[in-house]
């Protein structure tokens, strides 16, 4: 009976598996995708670049002497934190807008950045050379006085007159010097977008005026040009006079006929090609031989001069 009964479960759960399996399975609803929502492009780029130029213009109207309330108090800072290169701003304001209203979707980051951080190496260049004073440690009242000798334009301020003061204690003040320029380089570099390949293409690929000639040397050169000129002239006249009768059929079939019997004998002929000195050499010994029939015609015969002479 047990025997029986397992047997029967077995079926039926055969069974059961062979309909589950016949069964289709369900199928999934499809999932709606929702509707990308189109984004616009941003424009801090060009908020940016508006914002430089209206610096530009105030700087600039700081530069000729303009009061008014913001220009005064931007000005004044400019002056206070860059010195000497106060003057330089209204430039690289102009710059960096120019930069971020042509970006064309490039990016832009490292030339704004170095069209803005230009005037530190500038600044502390002029520092190191056009500054009179001297100044001790570093100290907070080093910076404040930093501060006030560049509101009155005396120094390169306390940005460009700290940072000049502390790269000339460190590599001396040619060493410094040396490190501004080869900065001010590399930023130029950046912000024209050009590579130092680059500049040696240019260099290299530059329009150079012609040589310098006196009048006794361009008369020398056009007569040297002319005697060219007639010289040509004059072979391509005698390569023209040059003619031979290749298609001669009396001078073809003879060659045809000798050609049979040539075998190959040189390196530029073949045993159906003869050389060209041949082809000149039979064609004047067949002119000789035509000139010396021709001659012989026109001697008259013994019985023409007795006759003549009756």
């Amino acid at each position: 009976m047990a025997t029986t009964t397992k047997k029967t479960t077995k079926k039926t759960a055969a069974k059961s598996g062979s309909t589950q399996k016949r069964t289709p399975a369900k199928k999934k609803p499809a999932v709606q995708k929702k509707p990308v929502a189109q984004t616009n492009p941003p424009i801090r780029r060009e908020v940016g670049a508006v914002l430089c130029l209206f610096l530009a213009l105030f700087s600039f109207l700081g530069c000729l002497g303009v009061k008014a309330l913001f220009i005064d108090l931007f000005c004044s800072l400019l002056r206070g934190l860059l010195g000497y290169g106060f003057y330089l701003m209204p430039v690289l304001f102009l710059i960096t807008g120019i930069i971020l209203l042509l970006h064309r979707g490039k990016p832009v980051q490292a030339r704004v950045l170095c069209g803005l951080l230009l005037i530190l190496p500038v600044g502390g260049l002029l520092h190191l050379f056009l500054c009179r004073a001297v100044y001790g440690g570093f100290s907070g009242g080093m910076i404040s006085s930093l501060y006030q000798t560049g509101l009155a334009g005396g120094s390169g301020g306390a940005l460009c007159g700290t940072l000049a003061i502390l790269l000339a204690k460190i590599f001396s003040k040619i060493g410094a010097g040396i490190l501004f320029l080869a900065l001010i380089f590399f930023m130029l570099l950046v912000i024209t977008n050009r590579t130092v390949a680059d500049l040696v293409h240019a260099i290299k690929n530059r329009p150079r005026p012609a040589p310098y000639m006196s009048e006794e040397e361009e008369d020398e050169t056009d007569l040297s040009a002319a005697a060219e000129l007639r010289g040509r002239e004059r072979r391509r006249k005698t390569s023209a006079m040059i003619d031979l009768p290749v298609d001669d059929p009396i001078f073809m079939q003879e060659e045809t006929q000798e050609s049979v019997q040539r075998e190959k004998t040189g390196f530029f002929r073949s045993g159906n090609k003869p050389a060209p000195d041949e082809i000149v050499r039979k064609y004047s010994n067949r002119e000789k031989e035509a000139n010396r029939s021709m001659s012989g015609l026109h001697q008259p015969s013994e019985q023409d001069v007795e006759t003549s002479s009756f």
